[in-house]
């Protein structure tokens, strides 16, 4: 995802709770990459995957309650972010993108 991409994110997350800086990702304990994959609501033709233990690293990752999809959570960015908040993201998934095995499948 690009830094405005992000960005886009982050402030739709931002006006619905005002002062919360968080981007949205999919993440489940136990499920496999594609069954998270078939469970997102929008399905992009690759996706970025990564372990809750690097996110954890960097920032606070907790579920999104303000959704019923099991899998939605947020990554807690603290505050607005900058160019050097998205490098910090983007360190938490260091591997290549991999295609999306639910792209064009509709999601949920």
């Amino acid at each position: 995802m690009s830094d405005d991409g992000m960005l886009r994110n982050a402030e739709q997350i931002e006006r619905g709770s005002p002062g919360l800086w968080a981007i949205c990702v999919a993440a489940h304990p136990t499920m496999t990459e594609e069954a998270i994959a078939a469970s997102m609501l929008v399905s992009g033709r690759y996706m970025n995957v990564t372990t809750a233990r690097a996110i954890r690293q960097e920032f606070s990752l907790v579920p999104d309650l303000t959704t019923k999809n099991e899998t939605s959570a947020l990554i807690l960015l603290g505050e607005r972010p900058d160019k050097t908040t998205w490098d910090r993201v983007r360190s938490c998934f260091p591997n290549p993108r991999k295609p999306n095995p639910a792209y064009g499948k509709g999601g949920q």
